[in-house]
């Protein structure tokens, strides 16, 4: 009997000292992201654009409505737990070829709300943006928050909270932070 306890006390020392040795392991080869910021005052170049955050707006679904003459097919229970931001950035092709644009490389995020979403053109009818050398073009982006990526009590505040784009998460978290306003 006393054997069979030193063997299992044995055993669950050996797991234990396993489990320690594998998860300080990991943390070694995978060390938490280094975040990297950019703002309107240091703007990154990505793939031969500089990207500037020029500013944000949030609007409700009838505000959008009003000022995009879209219409969005949402339930009014919905459309009233919704927010949709509107980024405007600025692209400058610093290279010298001609860079197509596609918003899919961002995620929007919002670190105090925990909120987060895929962004996409303002406009429907672009789904990328062809910039030549030297050229300048301001570029609106939108993304759609409702109450299943943020609480609904804190739906209002994200007209204050720090707005950012990601692009890249690991190894370094890339992001463009926009003013607050």
């Amino acid at each position: 009997m006393k054997r069979y306890r030193i063997i299992i006390i044995g055993a669950i020392t050996l797991l234990i000292a396993i489990f320690i040795g594998f998860t300080v392991r990991i943390n070694m080869i995978f060390p938490n992201a280094k975040d990297v910021t950019y703002t309107s005052d240091n703007p990154p170049i990505i793939d031969g654009l500089k990207i500037t955050p020029v500013d944000y707006n949030v609007y409700t679904i009838d505000e959008y409505r009003e000022k995009s003459g879209q219409q969005l097919n949402m339930r009014e229970e919905t459309a009233r737990k919704s927010r949709i931001v509107v980024m405007t950035i600025e692209l400058e092709n610093v290279s010298d070829k001609v860079v197509n644009f596609s918003p899919s490389i961002f995620v929007f995020l919002s670190d105090e709300l925990n909120a987060h979403n895929g962004v996409t053109m303002y406009s429907s009818k672009d789904s990328r943006i062809v910039v030549v050398p030297g050229e300048k073009k301001e570029v609106r982006l939108q993304c759609t928050l409702g109450s299943s990526m943020v609480k609904e009590s804190k739906l209002d505040k994200i007209d204050s909270s720090d707005i950012s784009l990601v692009y890249s998460f690991y190894p370094k978290r890339l992001r463009i932070v926009f003013d607050r306003h």
